[in-house]
């Protein structure tokens, strides 16, 4: 005679909440679980990354400049960095005859280093240089103006249409120099420094000879005849002059960054 047996229980009659923490762990997909094992471990206080597997990230992160005057005040929008960018421009202009106050130049290029340093991209680095010599050259060839529209009998709006073009074309000497800046991503700080006065040297070099040349306004030209870097002219010459203080200008930001890091 057989002994009907009871069918087997199809689910428990209850379930702990462990049994069901764990089930639920289990139910979790490759990825979650993946995800979860390289979560930071705190058990000891402290976070350790478990998978370092992506070498490239870990690289970024360390040739990252640890800089940023702006670290202990707001971040400084991009609009309002074109706009600084383009006012420092103009204030440059006072350091050259008959103002000669040789040392606005050195603090103004610094301001722009350092733009450039915190720049997020070679275009960004690229459009500050830009704004930069847009106010340079606009406050500093208002002279044309007299010379296309008042003896040149060039209309107004033509006068000041070719103004734009040419200011816009000298603009593009520093915005080349910001760009391969931002490009080159130079790690150690003195040679980004000795880097950028010589680009901008050799940007004021091209500048008087492209296109037959239009060498006004060569950073150079700012330090005649009472700054220390007058005594080098005979040496190095106009285009020398503006290396040094590009590198003078350069080595103030990266001090005042030193200085005011978090």
């Amino acid at each position: 005679m057989a002994i009907p047996c009871s069918p087997p229980l199809a689910t428990p009659l209850c379930r702990s909440p462990g049994a069901t923490l764990c089930e639920t762990f289990l139910r979790r997909s490759p990825e979650r679980q993946a995800a979860a094992s390289r979560a930071p471990d705190k058990r000891h206080g402290n976070s350790r990354i478990k998978d370092l597997s992506n070498v490239s990230h870990v690289a970024a992160f360390r040739s990252r400049p640890a800089i940023d005057l702006l670290d202990q005040v707001p971040q400084i929008s991009i609009r309002l960095q074109f706009a600084i960018s383009f006012l420092i421009g103009a204030s440059t202009v006072p350091g050259f005859a008959p103002f000669y106050l040789f040392p606005i130049p050195v603090f103004t290029v610094a301001v722009l280093c350092h733009f450039w340093r915190v720049s997020a991209s070679p275009l960004h680095a690229a459009l500050l240089g830009f704004f930069f010599g847009m106010g340079l050259f606009s406050a500093g060839v208002t002279w044309l103006y007299v010379s296309l529209h008042d003896f040149g009998a060039m209309p107004i709006p033509a006068t000041i249409l070719a103004l734009v073009f040419l200011c816009s074309y000298l603009a593009s000497f520093p915005a080349v120099v910001g760009w391969m800046l931002k490009k080159m991503d130079i790690a150690k700080p003195v040679i980004w420094a000795l880097t950028a006065g010589a680009l901008w040297g050799l940007s004021d070099w091209l500048r008087s000879v492209l296109f037959t040349g239009f060498p006004w306004l060569t950073l150079g030209y700012s330090q005649a005849p009472a700054s220390p870097l007058a005594g080098y002219a005979p040496v190095l010459g106009v285009y020398g002059i503006s290396l040094i203080l590009v590198f003078t200008a350069a080595l103030t930001c990266l001090f005042l960054e030193r200085k005011y890091r978090t």
